[in-house]
């Protein structure tokens, strides 16, 4: 049950409704409660923005027990109402032990909820006050004795710490006498330096007035002197004049001539921007043939990439057949083939331009060479053959005829050459053979 035994319940009249001294009693235990946090404004009573915000309530969750919002109140955000409204419902009911259904926080949030319901909430909640209060005067005077305690052993420190700070006083008390005996001493060798200072400004007085005197007659000298420059002055100023005339004509002169060259450089400027003109209109040609050059070579480059790779598919079949070529005219012979590696056509497709060249010109060149080379070997085992031939037929003829001596054999072991047709036929490899031919050794 609510305990309103401290809070008369006298009535004060007004225009509107009437409030009771009850809740004004209420309200006025709350605001001295929280008469420490300056943000929460409770000048509109019950219908204080700072209840909707829920600020009121988590400041007094504070009061009844800091470690409840462990420190965190300063870092609430008064923006989020209904964030606010719940926690402070929450932590109420779990550490105050309040109700929870009566108040709703999206009512507390969005200002619609009953003004008694307020008061009798807020009334469970000064009551849980007086009771911890109540229950923890024991635990207080405990407390305050341990503080007193530590404020004892404070100011014993702080004595300390002035006794300390007594003598060092002293010791710079007694260090400024020494200096006041000092600062005496040097005081009365400055009057005496005073007394000599004075004397000699004596002696500087007298001496100025005599330089002052002869100072005067030497001004009297200057200003007869100047005088005589004056009458030599006039002279000169008619020379002058006569001398600035002629400068005026020269000044003239020249000013006639500036302006003539301005003329003339204000038409070589005319002629030097039509001539700009004129070779910016020749850069723009340029620029459109530049263009068009561009285009051509883009246009050469797709038909060198086209042609490259039909040449490159033909040349590279053309190599492979050479290879099936030979295996096939050493049939009959014991052939070794020797271990040639081919590019492929996808890697040397993925090869630039002048590079895929190159590529296939080393494939035709050392196939050529080992052609050559074959054909060299076969030339040389012909012409044994034949002269093996012509030795056992002169055995032969011998016996019937002995003049057959005088024969020039030489003739007849001359070294037999392939035809060129033949040996173009055997480098071009364009034709297959129509059989399978014998797996070659690599």
């Amino acid at each position: 049950m609510v305990d309103v035994e401290n809070l008369p319940r006298t009535s004060t009249g007004g225009g509107g409704e009437k409030a009771s001294s009850f809740e004004a009693n209420l309200l006025q235990w709350v605001k001295e409660t929280l008469v420490d946090y300056k943000d929460i404004n409770l000048t509109d009573g019950f219908k204080s923005e700072c209840w909707s915000s829920g600020k009121a309530l988590l400041a007094l969750l504070d009061v009844y027990d800091g470690n409840i919002l462990n420190g965190t109140y300063s870092s609430i955000d008064s923006t989020q109402k209904l964030v606010n409204c719940e926690r402070a419902l929450g932590l109420a009911e779990e550490f105050v032990k309040l109700p929870a259904g009566l108040i709703e926080p999206n009512e507390l949030a969005d200002g619609s909820c009953s003004e008694k319901n307020l008061v009798l909430y807020l009334s469970l909640f000064y009551n849980s006050f007086k009771e911890k209060t109540a229950s923890n005067t024991k635990e207080s005077l405990e407390k305050r004795l341990k503080d007193l305690e530590e404020k004892v052993r404070f100011y014993e420190d702080e004595n300390s710490t002035l006794r300390n700070l007594q003598q060092t006083l002293k010791l710079q008390e007694q260090s400024l006498t020494s200096s006041f005996t000092e600062v005496t001493e040097e005081k009365v060798m400055l009057l005496s330096s005073k007394e000599e200072l004075e004397t000699e400004l004596m002696s500087l007085g007298t001496d100025y007035k005599k330089e002052k005197s002869t100072m005067q007659m030497k001004v009297e000298e200057l200003s007869e002197e100047i005088k005589i420059l004056k009458s030599n002055a006039d002279s000169s100023t008619t020379t002058l004049q006569n001398e600035k005339d002629s400068i005026t004509k020269d000044r003239d002169h020249l000013k006639e001539e500036l302006k003539s060259t301005k003329d003339k450089l204000t038409k070589e400027k005319e002629e030097i921007a039509s001539k700009n003109e004129e070779i910016s209109s020749n850069l723009k040609r340029v620029n459109k043939m530049r263009e068009e050059l561009e285009e051509i070579l883009k246009q050469q480059e797709q038909n060198h990439s086209r042609t490259i790779n039909a040449f490159r598919k033909h040349l590279l079949r053309h190599v492979q057949d050479m290879q099936t070529w030979k295996g096939y005219l050493e049939r009959d012979r014991e052939y070794e083939g020797e271990n040639v590696t081919l590019i492929t056509d996808e890697e040397c497709a993925k090869l630039p331009f002048t590079q895929q060249v190159n590529e296939l010109d080393i494939v035709i060149v050392a196939d050529n060479a080992r052609l050559e080379k074959l054909l060299r070997e076969r030339e040389i085992e012909a012409a044994e053959v034949v002269s093996v031939n012509i030795g056992k037929k002169k055995k032969r003829i011998k016996k019937d005829d002995p003049l057959i001596d005088k024969i020039d054999m030489s003739k007849l072991t001359q070294k037999k050459t392939f035809p060129s047709g033949l040996k173009s036929a055997r480098g071009l490899g364009s034709a297959r053979p129509n059989f399978q031919p014998k797996k070659m050794k690599k």
